[in-house]
């Protein structure tokens, strides 16, 4: 079962994917602009499913999945995974321009969260919100992608809002979590590590649900 999952994942990541991906996950550079939203690298994130889902219909995927020797709530999960394995890279490209924001002379101008490790836990509960509301919705018909991105990116929006306001609105966040760098390394992690664990529950629940929606679509 973990080989075909894995075989499934690959299938995703080489034939499926779009190739606007690979530019999305370039655009995690721009955490190296001063005075800047940077939640707008998530709205960049988030079109990879609706990009890669257009090129699974356009290269009639459901054809060829329904020839394999696979079941579909693995071929749901292997979409999945594959999402957020792309989103947890767009992550970690974060972090990594990130530190090298001295480097490059970015001065420490921002509008809203600074990218410290706090905006990188809300970035990956953003992800996970968006992708359990999308593939929960998509694959109830998979030939429909418009309306499960239009859905989902609401939810995703609004957190992405709220935690770009918050600086803005209560001292106390501004003072706690959006200070650049490692400052209130504490603070920072538990944000971090509560993000990274609604990232894994989220995407496990995405997968089961868009699996069992996946198994009543008559293809």
């Amino acid at each position: 079962m973990r080989s075909m999952l894995f075989a499934l994942v690959r299938k995703e990541l080489f034939l499926v994917f779009h190739p606007m991906t690979l530019v999305v996950l370039g655009l995690s550079a721009l955490v190296l602009v001063p005075n800047w939203p940077y939640a707008v690298i998530l709205l960049y994130a988030c079109l990879c499913p609706y990009f890669n889902a257009q090129s699974a219909r356009e290269q009639r995927d459901l054809d060829f999945a329904a020839t394999l020797p696979a079941s579909r709530r693995d071929m749901a999960a292997a979409r999945v995974l594959a999402t957020a394995l792309v989103e947890a890279a767009c992550v970690v490209l974060m972090l990594a321009f990130s530190l090298a924001r001295p480097l490059a002379g970015a001065p420490d101008a921002f509008v809203g969260m600074p990218p410290n490790l706090a905006f990188l836990g809300f970035s990956l509960a953003t992800f996970a919100v968006f992708d359990l509301a999308f593939f929960a919705l998509y694959y109830r018909d998979p030939s429909k992608v418009g309306l499960p991105f239009a859905a989902a990116s609401v939810p995703a929006l609004l957190v992405m809002l709220a935690f770009e306001a918050a600086p803005y609105l209560s001292p106390q966040f501004a003072s706690l979590l959006a200070q650049p760098g490692f400052a209130n390394l504490g603070a920072q992690l538990a944000v971090l590590g509560a993000g990274a664990l609604l990232f894994l529950l989220g995407h496990l629940a995405a997968a089961g649900l868009a699996g069992r929606s996946f198994e009543r679509v008559d293809i």
